[in-house]
């Protein structure tokens, strides 16, 4: 929860910054006193294309900061002051850095929040698993798996639809089994299980985990289930998609009816606009409300259509990182690294056994997924927490280490000297938890 308030302020700081920066910059452009022609509605209802507009209007300079900073380049305004050009220089700069900056961190955001170890499907079946006192990862006994899919009914569906290979049968199972009664419910069940331990491999090996319950219902999933499973899978994904098109009908019905545009004219304003294309601008500049919407749709809708590609983009490259995360699993082992690993097993048992452990931070190390900088940060929490250094440690220790890690956090939201100070307030929290340990 920490973590996440703190990425909120650093994202609403960064949200600040481009604030400051665009008006800030419309502001200097306003005061430099630029001058320029301008296209201009007159009251018949034609352009005048040779309207002087000295110096130019607030609006129009925070049309001109928010189109140069973000390298939209609509034109229609040119600078007439030197002082303005020089800016001009830093205020790309700037903006170069703000904006990509304010950019990664709102994606780095998204994709943190859409990350999970547990799927929905596994975190609701271990709760699930929870409820009837079983431990699903070890494996469920007969008499816990019949419990389970008598109480939540969508596990005997799955298995159903696995064991019976004609959907129509599958169907009619799957109603009559809803329907049933407590007793009827447990007699089906028994013989639904008896089935499956015969028909199916995930049964045969004797019990039935977490993990074999997912796969299942990930097997026996309909085209819809399986959109709506993708959908929750990447949901960040869909909502960035669905606003960039929300924001997209935006500038189009913008075009439309405030620039008289036609729809494809409108759809090449709104697009080249957030690709910062800027093929298509406002016919006008001379009215400010006009200037100053496409100012503040720019302004919103290029971040929105920036992390809406990086997002679908990390969707391929996490499937690119997996192959690549295989293909590193099955390589041989070099010299250079068989000899890593002996000295990894060495420093932790004196010995060259590979426990699971060391094989795990060996493999990850391989992957590039930690560094040896990161591992050593975590051997010497373990070491710290490890008080009589016997190579383990309990969940007390723990969960007392999470308690005074959040104790920490709060107090030192509230006090400034605690910010100033973290690492002798957390020394002073680790050894008050060694206390009571």
């Amino acid at each position: 929860a920490l973590g996440a308030m703190h990425g909120r302020r650093q994202l609403l700081f960064a949200a600040l910054l481009v604030l400051l920066w665009v008006l800030g910059g419309a502001l200097i452009y306003h005061l430099v006193g630029n001058c320029s022609y301008v296209p201009r509605w007159e009251a018949d209802g034609h352009i005048n294309r040779n309207f002087y507009q000295c110096p130019w209007t607030y609006g129009q300079s925070f049309y001109f900061s928010v189109q140069t900073g973000l390298s939209i380049g609509f034109g229609l305004l040119a600078e007439s002051t030197t002082a303005s050009q020089v800016y001009s220089i830093f205020h790309i700069m700037v903006g170069s850095s703000v904006v990509s900056g304010a950019l990664a961190l709102f994606a780095q955001l998204a994709l943190t929040r859409s990350a999970s170890f547990q799927s929905k499907e596994e975190a609701r079946l271990a709760e699930a698993s929870a409820q009837i006192h079983a431990d699903g990862y070890s494996g469920f006994k007969f008499e816990e798996l019949r419990a389970l899919i008598v109480k939540y009914t969508q596990y005997a569906n799955s298995i159903i639809r696995k064991v019976e290979s004609d959907p129509a049968i599958a169907a009619k199972q799957v109603e009559e089994y809803k329907a049933a009664g407590p007793a009827k419910r447990m007699r089906l069940a028994t013989q639904l299980l008896r089935r499956a331990y015969e028909l199916l491999p995930q049964f045969q090996k004797g019990r039935l985990s977490i993990n074999d319950l997912t796969e299942i219902e990930r097997q026996t999933d309909g085209p819809l289930q399986q959109l709506r499973r993708f959908t929750r899978e990447h949901r960040n994904v869909a909502v960035s998609v669905q606003a960039l098109i929300a924001w997209l009908a935006v500038g189009v019905l913008f075009s439309m009816f405030a620039e008289d545009n036609d729809f494809v004219t409108a759809l090449y304003f709104a697009v080249s606009t957030l690709s910062t294309a800027g093929m298509v601008s406002v016919r006008t500049v001379a009215n400010d409300a006009h200037v100053i919407f496409v100012a503040f749709f720019a302004l919103v809708g290029v971040p929105i259509y920036c992390v809406c590609l990086g997002m679908f983009a990390n969707v391929l490259i996490d499937r690119y990182n997996q192959r690549q995360v295989d293909d590193t699993i099955q390589k041989q082992l070099s010299q250079a690294e068989t000899e890593f690993l002996k000295h990894i097993c060495h420093i932790d048992n004196k010995t060259e056994a590979v426990d699971f452990g060391q094989f795990v931070e060996f493999q990850l190390l391989r992957m590039g997924k930690v560094d040896r900088e990161l591992l050593e940060t975590l051997r010497r929490q373990f070491a710290e927490l490890d008080t009589n250094q016997s190579g383990h440690i309990n969940a007390k220790e723990l969960v007392s280490l999470q308690h005074a890690q959040h104790a920490l956090g709060i107090k030192a939201q509230g006090n400034p000297e605690a910010q100033d100070n973290p690492e002798a307030e957390a020394t002073e929290q680790i050894d008050s938890v060694k206390v009571e340990v």
